[in-house]
């Protein structure tokens, strides 16, 4: 009965009614405008980072690298990049005295990785169900809703009213996302999604609920679909539901 609870993907003998999903394939806008102007704002912050100016409303400040309007002053600092001189080059300098025969001092420089450009990935979030999640409110239930963070970018979800066994049913989409590094190491070591579960409060502040750290599943092709599964909830130190 759709007026009593949600739809499942797996039949029971209980159920009355049913309905068809239509599964799409969603693709990428290679020309959209708002790929245009990101690369348009991310060309100028390249091109500034070669001049290695700095800004601050003071020296006494932190700086930074994008100028703002607040900014008084700024200074111009420049990174020497090290070159190995050949393959089994040592990361390391040894120092020798002019006295003795041993090497007893090492200095470790800084360490740059440098790619040439990121490549893009599209990122979608399938929230589907939670259970037994930590109950905030005098009735015993919670109002939860979550932040899903990946890389630079968050999104939220939709808030459920009075359950601490909920259903979004939400699909979350991060477009455009840029990830450095060789495709096949990302699919292999790739970077974690955090979801964040809260309680929504009228009245103060929303209340922690937990916390989930969750490996993506990375698809160079169209091949093999991820499917749903099951993840820790963490509140701090105790487990907090699924």
């Amino acid at each position: 009965d759709p007026s009593m609870a949600g739809y499942v993907p797996v039949e029971r003998n209980y159920h009355l009614c049913r309905r068809r999903r239509w599964i799409r394939r969603r693709g990428r806008d290679m020309s959209s405008k708002k790929l245009k102007k990101k690369e348009e704002k991310m060309a100028k912050l390249l091109e500034k980072a070669k001049e290695g100016w700095e800004y601050s409303r003071l020296f006494s400040t932190k700086f930074h690298s994008s100028e703002q309007k607040i900014d008084l002053v700024r200074r111009r600092r420049w990174h020497r990049k090290l070159v190995a001189s050949g393959a089994a080059s040592a990361p390391v300098f040894f120092f020798q005295d002019k006295d003795e025969d041993d090497i007893h001092h090492q200095v470790t420089p800084r360490m740059f990785m440098s790619f040439k450009e990121p490549h893009r990935y599209q990122l979608r979030v399938y929230l589907y169900q939670a259970r037994n999640i930590r109950s905030s409110d005098q009735s015993g239930l919670s109002d939860p809703y979550c932040y899903v963070s990946f890389s630079r970018e968050t999104q939220k979800s939709i808030m459920l009213e009075a359950t601490i066994m909920p259903t979004w049913d939400q699909t979350l989409i991060f477009d455009d996302v840029e990830l450095y590094g060789d495709p096949k190491v990302v699919a292999a070591v790739p970077p974690d999604v955090r979801v964040e579960l809260y309680d929504y409060d009228t009245i103060g502040k929303d209340e922690f609920l937990g916390r989930s750290v969750i490996k993506p599943h990375i698809r160079l092709d169209n091949r093999n679909a991820p499917r749903l599964d099951w993840y820790p909830i963490k509140f701090f130190d105790k487990d907090a539901g699924e």
